[in-house]
């Protein structure tokens, strides 16, 4: 299988339809939105990212 490329400067999702479509595809990430995050985690510099609720403000 030849390997693929893509455009780094492009997201790996770029809409809720685009991740639908993978999402059919792979039955391991069934849901859209784990797709969408999955793809974050792999543009984000050195493909790790922290997903996760973000601490309130300081007062």
């Amino acid at each position: 299988m030849a390997a693929t490329t893509r455009d780094a400067d492009r997201p790996l999702v770029a809409s809720r339809e685009a991740a639908e479509g993978i999402a059919r595809r792979l039955k391991v990430l069934t849901d859209p939105t784990r797709v969408q995050l999955f793809g974050m985690v792999i543009d984000s510099p050195g493909g790790r990212a922290l997903v996760g609720r973000s601490p309130p403000p300081c007062a």
